[in-house]
């Protein structure tokens, strides 16, 4: 099989897929129940006020086609109507975890360990199987040989 490369609009699912040389194992491990479980648990959904808001960043960002991203993203040239699309972005994403009320990068990353102790603090109790012990072989003494 060749390579595997599926882009949509944001309107649609998946929004992006890539998988270099894929095979029936990767397709066969992706259609799953244990991979979707899996995406449910971790990954979460993409919910539909993030795509109509990240829409709104790109929809500002084609009105000015002469810009680069530095020229987007630098604080001073930043158009203001885009600063607000990504305020409100910020704050879709930030409802789809469940908090409303982070405003700083800090508080943002704080949350992101909460949340990743919360849903890895399960498998540290799980029991490793001890391991079987292999003995050492045991070696002849060396011996010291005397010189004529």
């Amino acid at each position: 099989m060749g390579s595997l490369l599926q882009i949509s609009n944001l309107e649609k699912r998946p929004l992006a897929f890539v998988l270099s040389h894929p095979t029936f194992y990767h397709l066969d491990n992706l259609c799953s129940t244990r991979h979707n479980a899996w995406m449910r648990a971790v990954c979460g959904q993409l919910k539909s006020g993030i795509v109509a808001a990240a829409k709104t960043v790109l929809d500002l960002r084609a009105t000015f086609p002469d810009a680069t991203l530095a020229d987007f993203y630098d604080p001073l040239t930043m158009p203001p109507e885009l600063v607000k699309a990504h305020q409100a972005l910020d704050r879709a994403v930030d409802a789809a975890y469940g908090k409303t009320t982070l405003n700083t990068e800090a508080e943002r990353v704080a949350f992101l360990f909460e949340r990743y102790q919360q849903l890895t603090a399960p498998l540290a109790l799980v029991e490793k199987p001890a391991k079987m012990r292999t003995r050492e072989p045991v070696l002849p003494a060396r011996q010291e040989f005397s010189q004529p």
